[in-house]
């Protein structure tokens, strides 16, 4: 669950790619980075993730406390094959290790705590077609800490994963539908006592994007998102509604020649706020430098800066 954690921490600080059918090249599919909707580009051999609070000084952004660092090394074949994570010292917190069969297959992610101590280990067993159906979370110590079983429709979709304890009795767990063209149209997650706990359906336009999801919380309409794109299949709108039918946030997106997120412009409208994201990319179309300013001054608050290695 930690590393799902932080790769999601990692999404929310890169995301430039959306859901949208543009005309933008395909990035190099990674394996151990499926959570995260970061496009990396190219033969990379490492990745450094800074987040930095920051000021304006003389006309200047001026970089102030690091609030956290991540970084990811990749191997040969581009699959993430470690990643560790800092305090805002810049001392190791812990670090995850992957491995993977001849195939690219994930075999396992080892969890180490700051001293080096092995503290988890997940292991993936996958079934004839090469889905993974069983995952097994195990302590440092070789004891059963959970495990995962997901089952797949005939066409070879997910349609269900679920969680048990050690002693076989339910945790929690995800069930999914599919429309006809087997896009996804609703995820429920559920536990041993609630049937629904949380509930989200989508619909599509003709070319597969996602124009509407509704959020739902037991059973009680919490959000509505509607998104609009432009002629080229980018994103460039998506209004929230709360569960008052009234506009909660509206974003807006600006992209590059290459279809590159580079802007985009959050409204709150409770509180009339504004927020403005910058994104800056290399000559590899691969995010470089992200920054939030708020208020219609733009006023600089946060950086996020990634520093990459390539082997070539």
């Amino acid at each position: 669950m930690k590393r799902i954690l932080l790769l999601l921490a990692l999404c929310v600080a890169t995301s430039s790619t959306l859901s949208a059918n543009g005309s933008r090249p395909e990035a190099t599919e990674r394996k151990g980075m499926e959570d995260c909707g970061l496009s990396l580009y190219g033969d990379i051999e490492s990745l450094t993730v800074k987040n930095y609070d920051v000021s304006l000084k003389f006309g200047e952004i001026v970089l102030d406390d690091m609030n956290s660092m991540e970084t990811f090394t990749f191997n040969h074949a581009g699959d993430l094959q470690e990643m560790t994570t800092y305090n805002t010292l810049g001392e190791i917190d812990d670090r995850l290790m992957y491995s993977y069969d001849e195939d690219r297959k994930m075999l396992d992610v080892t969890y180490y705590s700051v001293d080096g101590e092995l503290q988890m280990k997940q292991i993936y067993t996958y079934d004839t077609a090469g889905r993974i159906s069983y995952i097994a979370d195990y302590n440092g110590d070789g004891s059963l800490f959970k495990k995962a079983i997901n089952k797949y429709n005939t066409a070879g979709k997910l349609i269900e994963t679920l969680y048990f304890y050690n002693d076989g009795s339910l945790m929690y767990g995800y069930s999914y539908m599919y429309d006809d063209l087997g896009d996804m149209v609703e995820t429920v997650v559920f536990d041993a006592d609630i049937a629904d706990a949380e509930k989200y359906t989508f619909q599509y336009d003709q070319s597969g994007n996602i124009v509407e999801k509704h959020e739902y919380y037991y059973d009680e309409l919490q959000a509505k998102y509607y998104n609009t794109y432009d002629s080229e299949g980018y994103l460039f709108e998506t209004i929230c509604y709360n569960s008052d039918e009234i506009i909660a946030v509206r974003y807006r997106y600006k992209y590059d020649s290459a279809g590159n997120l580079t802007k985009r412009i959050e409204y709150r409208e409770d509180d009339m706020s504004m927020y403005t994201t910058l994104y800056k990319y290399d000559s590899r179309n691969n995010l470089i430098e992200k920054t939030l300013y708020t208020s219609e001054a733009m006023i600089p608050t946060m950086m996020t800066l990634y520093e990459i290695t390539y082997r070539r």
